[in-house]
């Protein structure tokens, strides 16, 4: 057997394989013969030897010397720091001591270890009543002793008077902020303790008394169902159930009490018996089973932490292999299939369609630092649209200029430009009777939003997730609460961007399960909760219910708009269709799919946009402030980046943000104008009844980045449909590139 063993480690090595051979070879180090002489022929070294010495301790608790030995090749020998023999019983129960051994990962796997970060626990949970309480109170002694009240009071003079310039205005309201945030996350560390899975200590009796709970229910739970005894024996049966349930209720209430204490004794009488069985002394198996139970407990807080985190964050991504790339394009001496560049270009014609081979990457840093590189060119595709242009980015912020084009009026600018981007242009001039609504965020509108909210949506990078704001609003003195407001609306009415609102931590979801191709992934914003909070607000709700009231948007749009369902737009199809049929006249239908829907988008232009629906300028400034201040990090199965994408001269930002707020309906006011361009410039399709009572005219269906065009109209000059049709289809592309759009040319398909 030990020459078996033997001829199979040397083939191995032969291979070129490193082996670490351990075992209880039932023979001390003295034997001449037998497998120590063999493993010291094939060249392995004894680790315990190496690295304690010759004279080793009994490993046997049978014997007198030390029969269980590793052994190691040297390039695996090389890699062990430090070894030892623990002693008896340590690790289990056993008639040998344990052997351990300590290697270097990164030696002998040639590469850095991934660490893997602490999980993102909440502690802190309003469904604890107990730790509710107690953070409450925590709260309070830091309100009273940091004095909030007083400062917010001294901050709104400041501002009221303008006694102090806007530098130092930012430089107060970001320190304020920035301690109240410190308190309600210490508040949550001391109040909050991490919890087991189960509070209670197991004890035989806790157990009995947990059972005869149990069968006390069930008998009273069949008592009151039987009907076939007389009435006083029946009130007799019922009385005498729930006395055992009360009484069984109480014994579990006193187990669960003094858990602790009948663990204790549990252990003891453990111990006693343990040390008569295995003849040894009481104290020492108590001790080691309290190691044991202490054990047992890490284990259960660390099952407890890690128990929420279900989601999957990526750990590895997937590029195209070098093989992919022709001789043309690997010739220079620089190029590497690992740098940004080179993968986007390969990717950006075929979106990875003649990719063959794909390589995944799983060392942390590269990791990191490929998904910050893709994503700072993917957030800056709209930089050569029209619209996105320097000049044009400084021409939004005067006020002159905006209403020049809310207006109507023709513009120098309008010369130099191409057709279709004047035409959607145009397409913003706004209504006069629409009124602006204002840009306020109410008290009552900031805790009705924490009340619908559920508390276990992710928000708030910086920690204050929404456990805080439902404990901070069940409490009667809400003093805290409304100092939080306090500093979001001074925010709101100043224009001074919180540096915690700037700060955004992005999700990137794989689009294809399994498959983290680096193009394929789907970046999802989670900012601070408040800042969401009045996104939806003023954007998504107040914002789109004046649009509805004023009729300010076009049929064609079903996203984001209240009474409307992404299924409707696809029955609208299958009327399309089954009308064409009928009246057997020509008609085509074209189907699209824009790329990067939300993240390419132009804040001032969607600032523009929404002022024409009624939103005031202050509310555009203040969301374009935001979304060129952000600082986008990104979380990975390593924790979050400490590298980010922000905006600078080199490298412009665009995008809404998907995930805030205020992303779809921002989505929703550019395809407004675009769908306002086609009507204006465009023939599309009508439908009128047998009795021409009624006439329908549409050009299609938009919903977020699918939009779908019908023409069965001749266009102005009778030319044919499919000329009209061709028209209507580059029209609408030109638009949307116009607003910092493009289309997936991939997914656009037509129908004749």
């Amino acid at each position: 057997m030990v020459l078996d063993l033997c001829k199979l480690i040397e083939k191995d090595i032969e291979q070129g394989n490193d082996m670490l051979v351990c075992g209880d070879f039932n023979e001390p180090l003295e034997e001449k013969k037998g497998i120590h002489k063999e493993l010291n022929k094939l060249g392995l070294t004894n680790v315990l030897v190496g690295k304690i010495g010759s004279e080793l301790p009994r490993t046997y608790n049978g014997g007198s010397k030390c029969i269980d030995h590793v052994y190691a090749t040297p390039a695996v020998y090389d890699t062990i720091h430090r070894c030892g023999i623990a002693p008896f019983n340590y690790f289990q129960k056993s008639d040998h001591r344990g052997i351990y051994i300590d290697l270097k990962i990164e030696k002998i796997l040639e590469t850095e270890t991934n660490i893997i970060p602490a999980a993102n626990l909440r502690r802190l949970k309003t469904t604890s009543v107990g730790s509710l309480k107690l953070y409450q109170e925590a709260i309070i002694k830091e309100v009273t002793k940091n004095q909030y009240v007083k400062k917010v009071e001294e901050l709104q003079a400041i501002i009221k008077n303008k006694t102090e310039n806007e530098k130092m205005i930012r430089i107060r309201i970001n320190e304020l902020d920035e301690q109240i945030t410190t308190s309600l996350i210490s508040a949550e560390k001391k109040c909050a303790k991490i919890h087991m899975l189960c509070r209670h200590d197991w004890s035989p009796e806790l157990k009995f008394a947990l059972v005869n709970l149990r069968h006390a229910k069930r008998h009273l739970k069949k008592t009151l169902k039987e009907t076939n005894v007389s009435e006083e024996d029946y009130v007799e049966k019922v009385r005498m159930a729930y006395e055992g349930r009360r009484k069984w209720r109480k014994a579990c209430r006193e187990a669960k009490e003094n858990s602790k204490e009948l663990r204790e004794s549990f252990l003891e009488e453990l111990a006693q018996h343990q040390a008569l069985l295995n003849n040894t002394i009481a104290s020492n198996e108590i001790k080691q089973l309290k190691r044991y139970e202490e054990q047992r407990k890490d284990a259960q807080r660390i099952r407890s932490v890690l128990k929420g985190r279900n989601h999957r964050l990526l750990t590895s991504i997937e590029i195209p292999d070098v093989s992919n790339y022709t001789g043309q394009e690997s010739e220079n001496d620089k190029f590497s299939h690992y740098d940004v560049d080179v993968i986007w270009n390969k990717l950006l014609k075929y979106n990875g369609a003649d990719v063959k081979s794909w390589e995944r990457i799983d060392d942390r840093k590269l990791v990191e630092e490929l998904i910050v590189k893709w994503q700072q060119l993917y957030f800056g595709q709209s930089k050569n649209t029209p619209l996105a242009a320097k000049e044009w980015e400084e021409r939004f912020k005067d006020d002159e200029f905006r209403n020049q084009i809310l207006d109507g009026e023709t513009i120098e600018e309008y010369k130099n430009q191409q057709i279709e981007t004047v035409e959607f242009l145009r397409a913003m001039k706004r209504k006069v009777e629409v009124k602006k609504i204002p840009f306020i965020y109410t008290y009552y509108q900031f805790k009705n939003m924490i009340r619908k909210t559920k508390e276990k949506k992710t928000a708030s990078p910086s920690g204050r997730h929404w456990g805080h704001y439902k404990a901070l609003l069940e409490m009667e003195d809400d003093s805290i609460l409304k100092t939080i407001y306090k500093i979001m609306n001074m925010s709101m009415q100043t224009g001074i961007i919180l540096e915690r609102y700037t700060k955004v931590a992005i999700t990137l979801l794989e689009k294809d399960l399994g498959r983290p191709r680096i193009h394929r992934l789907r970046p999802i914003c989670i900012v601070e909760a408040e800042l969401n909070c009045l996104a939806k607000q003023h954007w998504s709700r107040d914002l789109m219910w004046h649009v509805e009231l004023n009729k300010s948007i076009t049929n064609d749009q079903y996203g984001g708009r209240r009474g409307r369902q992404a299924q409707s737009a696809v029955i609208n199809k299958i009327l399309y269709y089954n009308i064409q049929h009928q009246i057997a006249e020509e008609a085509i239908f074209i189907d699209k799919d824009a790329r990067s829907c939300f993240d390419r988008l132009i804040p001032q232009l969607v600032s523009l946009e929404n002022e024409k629906l009624g939103s005031p300028k202050q509310a555009g400034d203040y969301m374009v402030k935001i979304l060129d201040q952000q600082k986008l990090h990104f979380r990975t199965g390593y924790g979050i980046t400490k590298s980010c994408v922000k905006k600078s001269k080199s490298s412009p930002k665009y995008g809404a943000g998907q995930g805030i707020g205020w992303s779809g309906q921002s989505c929703t006011a550019t395809l407004n104008t675009i769908s306002q361009a086609m009507d204006d410039n465009c023939n599309g399709m009508k439908f009128v009844n047998p009795t021409k009572t009624i006439t329908l005219k549409t050009f299609g269906d938009y919903f977020v980045d699918d939009t779908s065009l019908g023409t069965n109209k001749k266009g102005k000059k009778k030319e044919s449909v499919l000329h009209q049709a061709q028209v209507n289809d580059q029209k609408h592309s030109l638009y949307l590139y116009a607003s910092g759009g493009k289309m997936r040319l991939k997914n656009v398909f037509g129908t004749i």
